[in-house]
């Protein structure tokens, strides 16, 4: 992206199967960003560590697909997206991150529309309560593409409480 663009161009999802490494090393700025919502530190090494376990589950299953954000040939974020375990027809958006730099931008928006032609059918995003700015990103952009049809209730997911969104994506939106 030129360094003098201030909205999305050309964004697109690429598979990310054949980028495991790329993905764990922006995960790591997405653990930093989430930090402040779960209580995590850095280690005495200075990175903020995650579970790869959780995260490999991206390349090892069938229901689960990993993609990276790009706009040109710049790395912007990443999509992880998932069948929700306790409703397989159900697509669950399990980490979403865009670089602080393409932040606000357009491509966070532009991604979701990608991802809901790539996988229609009924979708959830899950948001930790406290973060506002992520729930604001998420009504806005699912507005955008459902036209308001959504619901939104706050439920609690394992040891959270969350915001769950829930939309349906038919034919390719």
């Amino acid at each position: 992206m030129p360094m003098n663009a201030s909205v999305a161009g050309d964004i697109r999802l690429e598979s990310a199967i054949e980028s495991q490494s790329v993905v764990e090393n922006l995960f790591q700025y997405y653990v930093y960003e989430m930090s402040r919502f779960v209580g995590i530190s850095a280690n005495t090494n200075g990175i903020f560590e995650f579970n790869n376990g959780d995260l490999n589950q991206y390349w090892h299953r069938d229901d689960h697909y990993p993609y990276l954000i790009r706009s040109e040939e710049e790395l912007v974020g990443f999509v992880l997206l998932r069948k929700y375990p306790p409703n397989s027809q159900v697509y669950d958006v399990g980490q979403f991150f865009v670089l602080r730099r393409y932040s606000g931008l357009g491509f966070g928006q532009q991604s979701l529309q990608q991802a809901a032609r790539m996988h229609p059918g009924n979708w959830l995003v899950r948001v930790m309560l406290e973060n506002k700015k992520a729930l604001g990103f998420w009504l806005a952009a699912i507005t955008s593409l459902t036209g308001g049809c959504f619901s939104h209730t706050v439920e609690i997911d394992g040891d959270f409480l969350m915001h769950f969104i829930r939309f349906s994506c038919v034919n390719g939106i």
